[in-house]
């Protein structure tokens, strides 16, 4: 429980870094990162009940499309301000990190 808590938090936190290196408006920095982490507990939790990966990539990527376009509409913003830093999770570059360790330590 407590390394689902660190991840989440190291998601908002990384969600919103990205934001800032991709210049996006101030005001859109904390709803990219709520929905980085909403999207990201989504995929997490959809792993712990036993689904696959693929299904929960695109669980969390639906996610991130419905909540990016309700945000939009709500702070009359641009999509992309707040789909494009959410999808930092689902970088595969983590999880080709966590297979090849797991394959490393059997």
């Amino acid at each position: 429980m407590l390394t689902l808590i660190i991840d989440l938090v190291l998601t908002y936190i990384s969600t919103v870094a990205f934001g800032i290196i991709l210049n996006i408006p101030r005001r859109a920095l904390n709803t990219s990162g709520w929905i980085g982490l909403l999207s990201f507990l989504a995929y997490k939790l959809y792993l712990m009940a036993g689904g696959g990966i693929v299904g929960g990539n695109f669980l969390g990527a639906l996610l991130i499309g419905i909540l990016s376009m309700q945000a939009a509409r709500w702070l009359k913003m641009p999509v992309i301000n707040f789909n494009i830093p959410s999808l930092v999770p689902f970088v595969p570059g983590g999880q080709a990190y966590q297979m090849v360790k797991k394959l490393c330590l059997g």
